[in-house]
């Protein structure tokens, strides 16, 4: 062990109330070592005999390391930082280009627009990632160190003469600065002895204050320490905990110890440096460092496809060992999911987590082909990937699977698959079954957000040329005439067939701690709360006022989510003791009451049901005499106010309820407390099967504003178990009957408002209006047995929560990449006979590679009232990469209609030139 490591033995009332005086003891744990100490009123410390002056004038004491490090080690001499920019790219430019594929034992790759070796190639061989080799070329030479300069001579087969310019320049440029390596770990055998002390805190340090290891009660009495924040970045915890970054820079760090001054009098004493000067001569920014980037790491899967993964370490330079969190999906972790991520990859290796970032096969950069969506294959390719990533150098054995939407979906794949080395998941917006949940929802192939806002744009996202080394353009080229839109399969496959079947996974069967956070305004809801349900293995949902997408850039009620994760994976993968209070298992947002609900299952308490019987226009606590019949007329272009996917929020009712047949309670006398997922009995009156039955809850407010509570939906040709084989309608006098459910909800009516139900026969643009355009009745009556049950609750009451979720961190100004959504209209013509949607979404800024891109996404829908079959979307995707001379662009298009579509695909770029084009019609 270094002689710089310090063990300390603590009395549960130190700091708060112990004082540290000069004194000597024995140490017991290292017989025949006398350790100066300072003995305290409720504990002992214990040191290893401080360095002579002289060796600590040697030293340059800082948080972060020193600089007695071994020659061979040591950075490079420099002799004034000189603006030689020039000199340097000129210089390496000019060598890259000299040297062959032939030459450096690669393979040519087709037609090449720069002589010699291209950047990537240069990267792989030297060992790097591209992004560093580009920041070399274009002359960020500072502070790399000897190891990279001496990798780049050799990959650029530099002679003696060319070798020692580029070390001169370097040294001009001021290179060869090292950053600091992280504490280490302690021997197996010292961790074992801690934690036999049961009876006393105990921890151990190195010289910087670094807490290298401590016992149970160690961790809790210095848990604001391991917990700490810097100020202005939010939750993000670095790695590793420092006492000294905590007692000076941490707001909390006074309270924590009282008799602060003489705290840090020691602390900077014990540090080398004497008390009167600046303890941290170094920022806050530096003790958080960027994360090393390791890329192109091949994961070879059990059919031989090699799948591309990023790496991203917790520091630049250690022999560390880290537990891996991985994310893996089909949106190429070079040029848009990873640079889109990158706050969160920052935050999860700043917390000591190494992330590995996976293109799915067909995608990216990952050899195979990708056709279709959901694809059995992904359960094999994740169990591998766990198993692969476990068994590298730098990682501890243990994974974790994190992801949102398809990522969401991954992860909850991944805890099925019984992989051995799986510790933990977080899935985000995710679900089990995408055939309910994504595609097909409630039996009804989705129009907006699945294809509208997804498929469409996938199309192009998938064709985007990768620059990964040993992907030929030959390889891409075949998987680009392999593919085809996702959507023309599901249109082919509107019912639970063979198609499906091991798309989906059994949450039943879920055997790792799963975290699921959700929100009540995703399409996806129902597939959530019914995956929590099932799931045996520790769990918790955390489940918000939100749209499909991240909590932290939600408009209401945002949350920090991956400070939750982290603190879910620091449970589950390290075995960290969660901080006081406990964190609740069920964490919701109650609509209507604008406040969050912590508990330990769903509902807080078991709810009641409350009966609503349906009458001519209301709704009403018994049922009605006299028998009736409600018209419920077909107008495709309801549901526009019901909200758009992922892109905007239900607004007022009003325009959709004019066009349904409505039922309104009494005005409440106390507030209604609605939690769980409410249903309804309908008694029908259709003459066939081809209708779509969608029911509403409405919150309808004294000034008349209308909000949507939740909605059900049943297409009566393939109800449930959704295999298209329904019973025949039921003509007789007392209807046909249905059970229709609701997504689930938390949601509180307040005193002075009214429930109100609407039925509809559309829910327009969410799912494609049903080509018969054809209405239905609603009998109602003592005999029809159409009623709306309701969970209710008792209003919980105003008080203070015990546990509060973190506000998500603020954003930062040099994110690598921005989204921008763009405004959703809707446009109706004169007689409201036809509607118009059109939103979309641009993102823009940079690649993992430093490359310019831009993706911008639109779509248009319309349908018309009466006419059904006059449907249409159209969507437009465009993606460039790159600069002047090395862009690579991605053209889709895509027109459907509920016959068939039509969809266009033009590719350019690393020598590609391809242009496909597919015309499918669907079933009718």
């Amino acid at each position: 062990m270094s002689s710089d490591i310090g063990i300390s033995l603590f009395s549960p009332f130190f700091p708060k109330k112990g004082r540290m005086v000069c004194g000597r003891e024995q140490n017991d744990l290292l017989p025949g070592v006398p350790l100066p100490c300072r003995s305290r009123k409720h504990g002992t410390r214990m040191t290893t005999p401080r360095k002579p002056a002289a060796s600590r004038a040697r030293e340059v004491a800082f948080i972060g390391g020193t600089t007695s490090t071994p020659f061979h080690r040591r950075p490079l001499p420099t002799v004034g930082k000189v603006d030689n920019r020039d000199d340097i790219r000129d210089f390496l430019i000019s060598r890259r280009a000299r040297i062959t594929p032939q030459q450096a034992g690669l393979a040519p790759g087709g037609r090449r627009r720069v002589p010699g070796l291209r950047r990537e190639e240069v990267a792989v061989l030297a060992g790097v990632s591209t992004d560093w080799y580009t920041r070399l070329e274009k002359a960020h030479i500072s502070g790399v160190s000897e190891d990279v300069l001496n990798a780049v001579a050799r990959a650029l087969q530099l002679d003696d003469a060319e070798r020692a310019h580029l070390f001169d320049l370097a040294r001009a440029a001021g290179a060869g600065h090292r950053p600091r390596r992280p504490a280490r770990r302690v021997r197996a055998g010292l961790q074992r002895m801690l934690d036999a002390m049961t009876d006393a805190p105990a921890i151990i340090r190195n010289g910087r204050m670094d807490i290298v290891a401590a016992n149970r009660l160690g961790r809790a009495m210095y848990w604001p320490v391991f917990q700490t924040s810097h100020p202005g970045q939010g939750p993000a915890r670095t790695r590793p905990a420092n006492i000294a970054r905590f007692q000076f820079l941490d707001p909390a760090g006074p309270d924590f110890f009282p008799e602060w001054d003489t705290a840090a009098d020691i602390t900077a004493g014990d540090m080398g440096r004497p008390g009167t000067t600046d303890p941290l001569p170094v920022s806050a920014e530096r003790l958080s460092p960027m994360p090393r980037l390791v890329r192109h790491v091949p994961l070879t899967m059990r059919d031989g496809v090699r799948l591309d993964s990023n790496v991203y370490l917790p520091d630049e330079d250690s022999s560390d060992l880290w537990p891996v969190i991985v994310a893996s999906n089909p949106y190429s972790k070079d040029a848009w999911f990873g640079p889109r991520a990158t706050p969160q990859i920052e935050r999860f290796t700043a917390a000591g987590y190494a992330v590995a970032v996976v293109d799915f096969r067909g995608t990216g950069s990952s050899e195979g082909v990708k056709s279709d969506a959901f694809e059995r294959v992904e359960q094999d390719d994740i169990y591998d990937i766990i198993e692969l990533l476990a068994d590298q150098p730098w990682c501890t054995g243990q994974v974790a699977v994190w992801g949102l939407s398809y990522g969401g979906i991954t992860a909850l794949r991944a805890a099925t698959s019984g992989a051995p080395s799986l510790r933990a998941v977080a899935s985000i917006e995710g679900s089990t079954d995408p055939y309910t949940g994504e595609v097909v929802r409630k039996g009804a192939l989705g129009l907006a957000m699945i294809i509208g806002e997804w498929s469409t744009m996938m199309l192009a996202l998938v064709a985007l040329p990768p620059t990964a080394p040993w992907l030929r353009p030959s390889a891409f080229t075949a998987r680009l005439r392999a593919s085809k839109p996702w959507h023309d399969a599901w249109a082919g496959h509107p019912h639970r067939d063979h198609y499906w079947q091991g798309r989906e996974s059994d949450p039943a069967a879920i055997d790792v701690p799963t975290l699921i956070i959700t929100g009540w305004r995703d399409t996806n809801i129902s597939g959530a709360w019914r995956d929590f349900e099932a799931i045996r293995a520790p769990r918790r949902i955390i489940c918000g006022p939100w749209l499909h997408g991240m909590p932290e850039g939600q408009e209401q009620a945002p949350v920090d989510s991956v400070a939750l994760t982290i603190d879910w994976l620091d449970e589950h993968v390290r075995g960290i003791p969660p901080q006081a209070p406990q964190t609740p298992t069920v964490s919701t947002y109650i609509m209507g009451a604008e406040r969050w609900e912590f508990a330990e299952r769903f509902p807080a308490v078991p709810s009641v049901d409350r009966a609503l019987h349906l009458t001519q226009d209301a709704l009403s606590a018994g049922p009605p005499a006299a028998p009736g019949r409600v018209p419920v007329t077909f107008d495709a272009t309801t549901g526009v106010a019901a909200g758009l996917g992922m892109a905007a929020a239900p607004h007022d009712q009003t325009r959709d309820v004019a066009r349904s047949a409505a039922f309104t309670s009494d005005v409440l006398d106390s507030p209604l407390d609605i939690a769980g997922a409410p249903r309804i009995s309908l008694s029908l009156a259709v003459a066939h099967l081809d209708v779509d039955i969608v029911a509403k809850l409405n919150d309808l407010a004294p000034n008349g504003h209308t909000t949507l509570i939740t909605r059900g939906f049943q297409r009566l040709s393939n109800p449930p178990p959704y295999t298209g084989t329904p019973e025949p309608p039921d003509t007789s006098d007392t209807g046909h009957h249905i059970e229709l459910g609701f997504d689930p909800i938390r949601y509180q009516l307040k005193s002075g408002h009214r429930l109100q139900l609407t039925l509809s026969a559309a829910d327009f643009p969410e799912y494609w209006p049903q080509l018969s355009a054809a209405g239905y009745d609603v009998l109602v009556g003592s005999e029809s047995n159409s009623i709306l049950r309701l969970p209710t609750v008792p209003a919980p009451r105003e008080m203070t929560a015990p546990f509060e979720l973190p506000a998500p961190p603020r954003a930062t100004e040099d994110r690598r990449m921005t989204d921008r959504q763009m405004t959703v209209t809707i446009e109706e013509n004169t007689d409201d006979t036809e509607v118009v949607v059109r939103g979309g979404w641009q993102s823009k800024g940079r690649t993992v590679e430093d490359e310019p891109i831009e993706l911008i996404h639109t779509y248009e829908i319309s349908t018309r009232a009466h006419h059904p079959a006059a449907t249409r979307l159209t969507t437009q995707t465009d993606i460039t990469v790159g600069t002047t001379g090395e862009v690579r662009t991605v053209h889709a298009a895509c027109s459907l209609n509920p016959h068939g579509s039509n969809s266009a695909l033009r590719v350019i770029g690393n020598d590609i030139d391809e242009d496909r084009r597919w015309h499918t019609p669907w079933q009718a």
